[in-house]
């Protein structure tokens, strides 16, 4: 079975809207946090409530939504370069978290993130540049390498 590109966009967005809808409303993020810390007393981790501030919680509720936003936009309208976008932004967050759970003493239990992070980056990411090579050989005469597959130059309705 071959996964389109759109579907494999979708698959990573989806899990995306699942992880940062659970961050959106406070009460429920303050229960995975609490979650993720039990989890991460199990493996030999910190564990027990530690607080975060209604200033720390404001932004993991806003950082949720905005990741709820960008998972929304892949969902339903799944280009090339949002796959992209998001592919390399997997890095860069996973880097964050590496760096945080190494240098800062954030919970271990993070590192889960950095290893999602960095698989979905390197699944979109290499099939999407393996597909964009495959429609670049592929393109009608009418089509401009510059600009990719037609289903990327469509315009906003």
């Amino acid at each position: 079975m071959t996964i389109t590109r759109e579907n494999l966009i979708r698959f990573w967005a989806a899990g995306d809207l699942i992880v940062t809808g659970l961050l959106v409303f406070p009460p429920v993020a303050t229960r995975l946090l609490e979650l993720m810390l039990n989890i991460n007393a199990w493996f030999g981790g910190p564990s027990g409530p530690q607080a975060l501030s209604d200033f720390g919680l404001l932004f993991v509720s806003m950082f949720g939504t905005l990741g709820v936003v960008w998972a929304l936009a892949r969902l339903l309208r799944p280009t090339w370069w949002l796959g992209m976008i998001d592919a390399v932004a997997r890095f860069w967050v996973g880097g964050l978290i590496a760096y945080f759970v190494c240098a800062r003493g954030v919970p271990g239990i993070l590192l889960l993130f950095v290893i999602s992070a960095w698989a979905g980056g390197l699944h979109q990411g290499f099939r999407l540049i393996s597909s964009r090579q495959k429609s670049a050989h592929n393109l009608a005469p009418e089509q401009s390498p510059q600009h990719g597959p037609a289903e990327d130059k469509r315009e906003t309705p």
